[in-house]
């Protein structure tokens, strides 16, 4: 059974229809559920919107990451010892990086006098 609001289409354009729909639905789902957007609600607009644009860069760049060979990644990718021969995965490079990047506190750069991000000199 399908339902729709518009009387006009066949069952075959509806269809179709939902199925371009879906990768919004999919990309809002992940949103709202993976990169914290549900909690950030009660933030401010300028808050939101960097916070969207920050995790949508980072996500970007591990999904560009894992595109690369793996041999131009043995710095960045998290390999196990066990599984030194698998694939390049965006998993690997994200653990990778937060292995790198654990000691660094960008909270520590946030400068309360002008609001704004000033990494260390």
């Amino acid at each position: 059974m399908l339902l729709s609001t518009s009387s006009e289409l066949s069952a075959e354009e509806i269809i179709v229809a939902y199925a371009k729909r879906w990768s919004i639905e999919s990309t809002f789902n992940e949103l709202k559920n993976s990169w914290g957007v549900k909690e950030a609600w009660q933030q401010a607009r300028q808050t939101l919107n960097r916070w969207v644009q920050l995790t949508t860069i980072g996500y970007g760049l591990i999904q560009l990451l894992s595109l690369m060979p793996a041999e131009k990644l043995d710095g960045v990718m998290l390999q196990l010892p066990w599984r030194n021969k698998a694939e390049v995965t965006a998993g690997k490079i994200r653990d990778g990086l937060v292995k790198h990047f654990q000691r660094v506190s960008v909270l520590e750069w946030w400068s309360t006098t002008c609001n704004k991000i000033r990494p260390p000199s």
